[in-house]
């Protein structure tokens, strides 16, 4: 299933069996870790080691191999004279800055200037001043509109025109969704403006002012995983509904209503490959846990991958998927190994946060260094502080979402500001420590990753 997705994509018949080789070899080698796994034998849990380790390689290997992959346009007709497209948004607009705003398009049909009208196919990346949502069809303008060089093709919001939803079933659920999002807006802005910008960020996803000071501080603070959608945010919320549910309800119905609640949240917030893991996680974790069956984390993460990756497997050559995968995989592998390392006087649950901010880190360092050539150590220490400021905040402005009397309402939205501006100050403060370069960080990073990589496969302590 995995070959001919690639092979339909990639026209580059050596980086084609480059991708297939690697990414085959992943999934070999992660599917007989899982397999040889099982057994009690030490040489067998050594084996299983070492093939984690050739699956951890290759997917790594395979992310700087394969870069960025985007699909091929196909207009029907010479791209030259084509003068208007026809396309389904697939993805919400989101600002960039300047009160621009990109979102992708799936091309429908194609026009060209003798009005001859053919089918098209392929995604382009809009960028403009329209709002639109994901599943509404827009027709657009512009001379040459297919035959433009740029990463993003910058249209005149005069020359854009947004269309009927059509009359399918799943463009009626998309239209409501559309309507229950822009409903969120409207009450969010009662938290004030700055509260608001930053809680529609961390809840649904959308940056109103994505290069503002508060966000550019945030990343300069090694936050930028708290901006993103991610499985921290559905972990603030899914197990936040959890641990109420579950003191009335038992664990199997908090379970299933939370999964219900989770599913909804992905379905609204447009989620991505980081966000998708992990309601995969999730759900994985759960129904085990309510089976009773015990299974390693690291057992779980592995079969999340290889769900995830078949059901889609484009998602893999996103950076957020790489990310996301490699810091929690360094999460589970490290983290216990680097908390022994610590020094005893620190208290074992701030040891514990520290530790797996450390391995993520290590693990994504390499990744980050390669697309963006710079990377924030302070991120290790500034999400001890940040994060539970960041969990409150978020609970907070979910419970003044809901209707309650406006006294009640407005003291919520005042504690809200309050914690906007803890927020606010510890970024600032922790974006003004130094960054690391690729030439001052790479050489450390490797070494981290091979010391990580032996001790992986050697355990510190003999059972």
């Amino acid at each position: 299933m995995l070959v001919p997705a690639i092979i339909t994509l990639y026209t580059d018949i050596p980086k084609v069996i480059l991708v297939t080789v690697l990414l085959s070899t992943a999934v070999f080698s992660v599917s007989f870790g899982l397999s040889i796994s099982i057994f009690a034998s030490r040489e067998f849990q050594l084996q299983s080691r070492i093939y984690y380790l050739v699956f951890i390689s290759s997917i790594i290997c395979l992310f700087i191999v394969q870069g960025r992959f985007e699909d091929t346009i196909s207009p029907g007709q010479n791209a030259e004279y084509v003068v208007a497209v026809t396309g389904k948004v697939i993805s919400d607009s989101k600002e960039i800055g300047g009160g621009e705003k990109i979102f992708n398009l799936r091309l429908l049909f194609s026009e060209d200037i003798n009005s001859s009208r053919t089918s098209a196919s392929g995604k382009i990346t809009i960028a403009s001043r329209v709002d639109v949502y994901k599943g509404q069809f827009v027709s657009m303008e512009g001379k040459n509109i297919l035959a433009q060089k740029t990463a993003f093709i910058f249209i005149d919001r005069k020359n854009i025109t947004v269309l009927d939803w059509g009359k399918s079933w799943s463009a009626e659920i998309m239209e409501r969704r559309a309507q229950i999002l822009k409903y969120l807006k409207q009450r969010i802005r009662r938290m004030g403006a700055e509260p608001s910008v930053l809680f529609t960020a961390l809840f649904i996803g959308i940056r109103e002012n994505p290069k503002g000071a508060l966000f550019t501080a945030l990343r300069r603070a090694g936050g930028s995983h708290i901006l993103a959608l991610s499985g921290m945010h559905l972990g603030i919320i899914a197990y936040g509904i959890m641990f109420v549910l579950t003191r009335v309800f038992g664990k199997k119905i908090s379970f299933a209503v939370t999964l219900l609640v989770v599913l909804f949240y992905v379905f609204l917030v447009d989620a991505g490959p980081s966000l998708n893991r992990a309601v995969i996680l999730f759900i994985l974790i759960g129904f085990l846990g309510l089976s009773g069956r015990r299974i390693g984390i690291f057992h779980i993460l592995s079969i999340c991958f290889l769900v995830q990756i078949v059901l889609d497997p484009n998602s893999a050559y996103k950076l957020s998927f790489q990310l996301s995968y490699l810091a929690l995989g360094g999460i589970v592998v490290g983290s216990g190994k680097i908390s022994r390392m610590l020094p005893g006087i620190i208290p074992s649950g701030i040891r514990g946060v520290i530790a797996a901010s450390i391995s993520a880190q290590i693990f994504t360092s390499p990744l980050v260094l390669y697309h963006f050539g710079i990377i924030y150590p302070v991120g290790i220490v500034s999400g001890i502080i940040l994060l539970p400021i960041v969990t409150i905040y978020i609970w907070t402005g979910i419970i003044g979402l809901l209707p309650l009397p406006w006294i009640l309402q407005s003291l919520v939205f005042s504690v809200s500001t309050y914690l906007y501006k803890a927020i606010e100050v510890s970024a600032d403060i922790f974006s003004r420590f130094p960054v690391m370069g690729v030439e001052s960080s790479i050489l450390i990073g490797i070494i981290l990753i091979v010391l990580c990589s032996i001790s992986f496969i050697i355990p510190l302590h003999k059972s």
